[in-house]
């Protein structure tokens, strides 16, 4: 799609005179020639240097950072670049459905009553779809993998090899992605063109949803292990062998590290890192990255033994005032 035509459809000016043809829609940092992108506040600016981007959706008081980063980067100038990159997301989401290829199936696999596979999806060898489960179009299924009935797997979603999905669980789904207008107050879709990547012996939990990424990929890494009723939001990433309990949740662009434990209820705020080999107990929430090898307690999330500190003076303060003393 022509430059020119993507500043028509966000009736916004194109100040550069240069034409160039954008295909898709990246992250800053992972952005390539031919695709645009977006910055929302300046402390991003910094990072516009290493961006191979051709585009890009920017402030008016961060025009003159830009030329002085990367000045072969177009600039497109908006009021608001969130709210515009949710607008053209629309424009470059992809058809649900068009695929001409029918599914290649192994003979070794099982496909019971009632399952619906999409055009160009690929099942491996001795995978097993129960009742009930629905594959999108461009799917790739690994080998001697298990779907139990009523599973849900959206498009371009890829599951590798001893992958087990639980009943009802829903992969690949668009995460809670909006961006609201100040000035009208309406939440603007952000259409999430990214994927689902799940690795190697992972088994996901009934009822669980796993959304696709907005730009790259969602990735649920090599052993992982997710229990019943788990959310786990766009563009996050599973470490290696790491342990998710029941009614956990993970916000967008969370990252667990390698032997990550969440118990029950616990949760994590967005954008956020924690480390390999670290514990949140019961209830805990991560609302800052988190160190690794360390077991956290409570909400904000606090160091174990810190917490039980705590705890143990809270309830002296409550014994007082018992006694009124």
């Amino acid at each position: 799609m022509k430059l020119q035509k993507i500043a028509e459809y966000l009736q916004i000016p194109l100040s550069s005179g240069r034409e160039i043809e954008i295909h898709s829609l990246a992250s800053l940092d992972e952005a390539k020639q031919g695709q645009i992108s977006f910055v929302m506040h300046s402390k991003y600016i910094p990072m516009l240097a290493k961006s191979q981007a051709s585009a890009l959706l920017v402030r008016e008081c961060d025009v003159v950072n830009l030329k002085q980063h990367n000045a072969s980067i177009i600039p497109l100038v908006c009021d608001d670049p969130h709210v515009a990159i949710a607008r053209l997301s629309k424009l470059f989401a992809k058809p649900l459905f068009g695929g001409k290829n029918p599914p290649q199936i192994d003979p070794s696999a099982q496909i019971l009553e009632r399952v619906s596979i999409g055009n160009g999806s690929i099942i491996g060898a001795r995978t097993i779809l129960m009742q009930g489960v629905v594959v999108g179009e461009n799917v790739r299924i690994g080998e001697d993998c298990i779907l139990y009935p009523n599973v849900v797997i959206y498009a371009d979603t890829v599951l590798c090899n001893r992958v087990f999905i639980h009943a009802s669980s829903v992969i690949g789904g668009d995460g809670f992605g909006y961006a609201r207008c100040k000035k009208t107050g309406e939440n603007i879709k952000i259409y999430h063109n990214g994927i689902v990547y799940i690795e190697d012996d992972v088994e996901i939990g009934a009822n669980s949803a796993i959304d696709r990424a907005v730009f790259g990929q969602t990735r649920i890494k090599k052993g992982a292990k997710i229990d019943n009723l788990v959310q786990v939001g766009h563009n996050c990433s599973v470490g290696e062998f790491s342990l998710i309990a029941g009614q956990a949740g993970l916000a967008g662009s969370t990252t667990l590290g390698r032997n990550v434990v969440m118990a029950g209820q616990t949760g994590a705020a967005g954008h956020l890192h924690i480390g390999d080999n670290t514990t949140l107990t019961v209830r805990s929430t991560a609302s800052k990255s988190l160190a690794p090898n360390k077991v956290y307690s409570g909400y904000p999330s606090y160091e174990h033994k810190e917490w039980l500190k705590m705890q143990a003076l809270l309830r002296k303060m409550t014994n007082i005032k018992r006694w009124g003393c």
